[in-house]
């Protein structure tokens, strides 16, 4: 089966998004598939090691031989730059949605409404239930995968640091939320040290939080964290907080915390909660003193035993090989429509 992935956010480029695509792309190749991704996420010049082909910043003849080329178009996220090429190659489509198909602020504008509209020729993906009842058209769930390779230490040597927070500093990430909780713990008397590790535009306003909040000795800003340094970080640490101020679709980063060891607290809203599972526990979206208190209970609970009973089951279904496999059997049922349907038009 030769497969084209389209995506605007490959590594690279760091994020969940990121991470999934590589992962997809990866194991695909590994279940007998020719993989070609199609991206504009600029990077250095590829390895000969990669299984499958880039094509960065592709032209239009070059994403167009491709196209043709391909059984399967599967796009990662809407993107109408890559898109167009398919209203003269048809071929079979896949989008695989990550995110709301809404303005940042929520409203739907003229190209929301247009991008919807482009879901209707297409079989559609997303990583979990919210947001399957958001896009509203047919859609088949499909989790997204960790890399297990990177992310498999359980043990609890070494985790001598207690809160963690691992994302982009945007503000729908709410690390305010989780800098307000740390200033009511600290008026109780409960000062853990909180570790960031991400970059963001937010950085100034976050610093300027912790100034405010005179948290100087609880927080270190360590910037961006990837690969080995990341999976290391995760191991030294207790807790893994998750505090996003908007109803994440899912939330990858705490699989990470969880195949690491981390007990997770994150926010309900959305598909986090599915990624979370019996491995954590959840607060409602933006509210500090729900957080200060799910905190404040977790650094006092010494029986964290019933937080990693099931985490081996429930990472289980997050494993790469497993979602690669959920969606070639889903593209080979495309495939096998596409075919029936061409064969009736013949006829």
């Amino acid at each position: 089966m030769k497969i084209v992935l389209s995506t605007n956010l490959f590594p690279p480029s760091i994020g969940g998004t990121e991470t999934v695509n590589e992962l997809l792309a990866r194991h695909l190749t590994s279940l007998g598939c020719e993989v070609t991704v199609s991206t504009f996420s600029r990077g250095a010049e590829d390895s000969d090691s990669n299984s499958y082909r880039i094509l960065r910043s592709p032209t239009y003849s070059t994403l167009s031989a491709a196209i043709r080329n391909c059984d399967l178009f599967f796009q990662s996220g809407v993107s109408l730059k890559q898109l167009w090429p398919l209203s003269v190659i048809r071929k079979p489509l896949v989008i695989l949605h990550h995110t709301y198909l809404t303005r940042p602020d929520g409203s739907v504008g003229p190209l929301e409404y247009f991008k919807r509209y482009l879901t209707s020729f297409a079989q559609n993906v997303t990583v979990s239930k919210p947001l399957a009842e958001h896009i509203s058209r047919k859609c088949r769930v499909i989790a997204n995968p960790f890399d297990a390779s990177l992310f498999n230490h359980f043990g609890d040597d070494n985790r001598i640091r207690e809160l963690l927070y691992v994302g982009r500093l945007v503000s729908d990430k709410g690390v305010d939320t989780l800098l307000e909780a740390l200033s009511e713990l600290k008026r109780s008397g409960v000062t853990p040290h909180l570790t960031i590790a991400g970059t963001g535009p937010e950085e100034n306003t976050i610093r300027a939080l912790i100034r405010a909040f005179a948290l100087e000795s609880q927080v270190s800003l360590l910037g961006s964290r990837t690969g080995v340094e990341l999976a290391e970080l995760y191991r030294s640490h207790r807790l893994l907080v998750v505090p996003s101020r908007w109803n994440e679709p899912f939330g990858v980063v705490a699989l990470e915390g969880i195949a690491s060891g981390c007990v997770v607290i994150g926010s309900s809203g959305g598909g986090l909660s599915s990624a979370i599972g019996p491995c954590g526990v959840t607060f409602p979206n933006g509210d500090s003193k729900a957080l200060a208190e799910r905190i404040g209970t977790m650094l006092s609970d010494s029986n964290w035993a019933r937080f990693r009973i099931e985490r081996a089951h429930h990472l289980a279904q997050f494993a790469p090989d497993k979602i690669a496999k959920e969606y070639f059997a889903l593209f080979n049922e495309v495939l096998s429509a596409s075919d029936s349907h061409r064969a009736r038009l013949q006829k």
